[in-house]
């Protein structure tokens, strides 16, 4: 039973994308606002990519500043005390 699950819901899927490839291709209209639609969402999908990223990688090197002002900090009293 899972395989005509299957080949029916790929069915299903293909006549979907079908349609909007044929809607795309008769009518400039839709297309544009296909094209629009998938541009909006892709550049939304890389600005937060680049978002997170940046933002990871500057919570790291703080942390390792802080690592690292800590560490000459003690050096720092340990020679203030000889």
């Amino acid at each position: 039973m899972a395989p005509v699950g299957f080949i029916i819901l790929h069915f299903g899927y293909c006549c979907l994308t079908g349609l909007c490839g044929y809607a795309c291709f008769m009518n400039k209209w839709v297309n544009l606002a296909y094209v629009t639609f998938w541009l909006v969402i892709s550049v939304y999908n890389g600005a937060n990519f680049y978002m997170e990223y940046f933002a990871k990688k500057y919570e790291t090197s703080l942390a390792k500043l802080e690592e690292l002002e800590k560490t000459l900090t003690t050096v720092q009293e340990t020679k203030k005390d000889k």
